[in-house]
């Protein structure tokens, strides 16, 4: 029911000799391929310059092979890197290109999925006369998921053709959109201070959080270093995250263009904090709310890449507060400057999504964890055969070092076996001679006896 047709594959070209012609055809035809590194949107380009040429031209196994071997790149190259070694691969070989990158739905979702507006996106599924629910062309009922669950949209559509109007995208998970009900964090910018640099970013302010937390690349860009500190970060329901590469530094911050610095002791670096991205507009909430229009409140957007907590309470404690009726957005200043949080009944603050990822494994992926599999097997460390002289002193060292309760160690004879020549007779004639040399001087031999 998925409405997927397979593809009639074309072996490549079994002739042994091209035609006539053929032959005339090769010279207005080039012999190569384009590159196909196993995008989608390319295959058709790739897969019909292949059919073309091969049935203009005639070309054989063992031409295709060397055409294949030129324009087959990346992911394409690894799915068929085994097959392309012999000619007699070659109709395999576009077999499994085929099976994997030649489904249309594959191609469709790929196409549906780039930059396109949802306009584009529409207009694309009418002129191919598409399932609006599932984006293949079937024909009959679909049994796909009737709506389209993206907020609170329950269209009968794909999630692909949902509109976006009234809404901006913001990288994170957390996006600012034009509702009536947000919600503001307790956010300030600051100037953060580290040897003459001077940078400015957001800071989450987390009575909440025991420890101060700083991103990698915040710190990277002040050119700071601490002491490398293992951190293991919990939170509820026994989700644990391990930072092995997180360094304990201190930093300066103030508020923004002010010179009285704070010292930001204990600070621990994260790779990242993926806290929620926040807006606030100060000329929207002083209109929304008469509270707020004498304070002094500072314009901002971006991404919060450190937060501060209880340990460094003493910057941000409450020195003053303004808040208006019950469930008001309030204003707290503190030696960082003034932060406006809590709820507004406006878009000037964040919308947190919740989104699901769905992930499939491919066979491509299968095989790819197969090949490192074999190829970690393959690599063992071998450890080479000790000589025999080698093993011949350990066996002396480990028979002869200690018999019972002596330590002796034997010399390090080259055979076990020793036959050594005779030398007594001539030891005796040495003597002998020895003895008639001392007669001859006899206050010599007198001593010696």
């Amino acid at each position: 029911s998925s409405g997927e047709e397979e593809e009639e594959v074309e072996p490549a070209s079994l002739h042994v000799q091209p035609t006539k012609e053929q032959r005339r055809a090769r010279h207005g035809i080039s012999k190569k391929l384009p590159e196909f590194n196993g995008k989608p949107q390319d295959w058709p380009r790739f897969y019909g310059a292949f059919l073309a040429s091969n049935k203009a031209c005639g070309f054989t196994n063992n031409e295709n092979l060397v055409r294949l071997q030129e324009c087959q790149k990346g992911p394409a190259f690894e799915l068929v890197r085994g097959r392309l070694i012999t000619a007699e691969f070659v109709p395999r070989v576009i077999e499994k290109l085929v099976q994997v990158y030649g489904r249309p739905k594959l191609i469709l979702h790929s196409l549906l999925k780039e930059e396109w507006t949802t306009k584009q996106r529409q207009n694309f599924v009418v002129k191919h006369n598409l399932c609006r629910l599932c984006l293949n062309g079937h024909q009959g009922r679909c049994f796909a998921p009737k709506r389209c669950n993206i907020g609170d949209c329950d269209q009968m559509h794909h999630p692909l053709l949902h509109d976006q109007v009234g809404s901006k995208l913001v990288e994170g998970i957390s996006a600012h959109v034009n509702m009536d009900d947000c919600m503001l964090f307790r956010v300030v910018p600051v100037d953060v201070h580290y040897n003459g640099t001077k940078l400015t970013v957001l800071v989450f302010l987390d009575e909440g959080a025991f420890i101060t937390l700083v991103e990698r690349q915040l710190v990277e860009r002040l050119g700071a270093g601490g002491v490398p500190e293992r951190l293991t970060l919990r939170w509820t329901a026994g989700i644990e995250r391990v930072e092995k590469a997180s360094q304990r530094l201190s930093l300066t911050i103030s508020s923004v263009g002010s010179l009285k610095l704070q010292k930001l002791k204990d600070a621990r670096t994260v790779e990242r904090l993926e806290l929620p991205h926040q807006r606030v507009d100060p000329n929207k909430l002083k209109e929304r709310y008469a509270h707020l229009k004498s304070i002094p409140i500072a314009s901002y957007q971006g991404k919060t890449e450190l937060m501060v907590g209880i340990h460094n309470i003493d910057m941000f404690k409450p020195l003053e507060v303004v808040s208006g009726e019950v469930n008001d957005a309030i204003a707290v200043r503190t030696k960082l400057g003034w932060s406006v949080y809590g709820y507004t009944k406006f878009g000037a603050g964040t919308q947190t999504n919740n989104s699901i990822d769905h992930h499939s494994v491919t066979n491509e992926d299968l095989d790819l964890l197969i090949r490192e599999h074999y190829r970690l097997e393959e690599s063992v460390i071998t450890i080479p055969n000790d000589s025999a002289k080698n093993k011949r002193a350990k066996e002396l060292l480990e028979q002869t070092t200690r018999v019972g309760e002596r330590f002796e160690t034997g010399l390090l004879w080259k055979e076990s076996v020793r036959n050594f020549p005779e030398s007594y007779s001539m030891a005796v004639k040495r003597f002998k001679q020895l003895e008639t040399k001392l007669k001859k001087t006899p206050e010599l031999h007198n001593n010696l006896q």
